[in-house]
């Protein structure tokens, strides 16, 4: 999938179009890749309701899904339902573009707690205060709320080091009315970065 998708920025667009118009080459990959990918996202996503009208109260799951379904659930009305599309994208996102950007994210800030010493104290003082001791878990929603500390240094890290966004343009780019822009001069192949974080 991500060979067919990279071909897409190698080739001109008019012969990706083409040749998914025709159903050839990487274009072919491509869609059997989603037909795939969606079957297996639905697959997983019909099994976990499944598990979850039947599971005990007390049983603790700790995967993503099963959170985010809570989460979702508890956000949502009573009379609202959370479509499987809703969490069919959340999941893809969450597989392909958000685990080079949460990894990066997470090295900064370890990186970041190993040269201030004084802060991952404070860190680690406020999980203790908000977790309860004895049988290693993770952490509720209600108790990572709490800790006021360990979010703002998430916060921090991803104001210093954020996850590289770029965006490229081949003339000239058009901005929102709110925005400061800065005239600046750059080679017709400069690539801009732009924190996201900040936007």
């Amino acid at each position: 999938m991500e060979e067919a998708v990279m071909n897409r920025h190698i080739i001109q667009e008019i012969c990706w179009k083409f040749q998914k118009w025709l159903q050839i080459g990487h274009e072919k990959k491509l869609r059997v890749a989603k037909q795939d990918v969606d079957q297996f996202l639905t697959d997983c996503i019909s099994l976990k309701c499944q598990k979850l009208k039947v599971r005990n109260e007390e049983e603790e799951d700790l995967d993503l899904l099963t959170n985010y379904m809570k989460i979702m659930a508890e956000k949502s009305s009573d009379s609202e339902e959370i479509s499987e599309k809703i969490l069919k994208d959340e999941l893809l996102n969450l597989a392909f573009a958000g685990k080079n950007a949460v990894s990066a994210c997470l090295a900064w800030l370890f990186w970041l707690l190993a040269t201030n010493p004084k802060e991952e104290n404070k860190i680690r003082q406020e999980i203790l205060k908000f977790s309860p001791v004895g049988k290693w878990k993770f952490s509720s929603t209600e108790e990572l709320k709490k800790m006021v500390y360990l979010h703002g240094a998430i916060c921090e890290s991803l104001r210093l080091y954020p996850p590289v966004f770029a965006a490229q343009s081949s003339g000239e780019a058009r901005y929102p009315s709110n925005w400061t822009t800065y005239q600046c001069k750059y080679q017709d192949s400069a690539i801009l970065l732009f924190n996201g974080y900040f936007v």
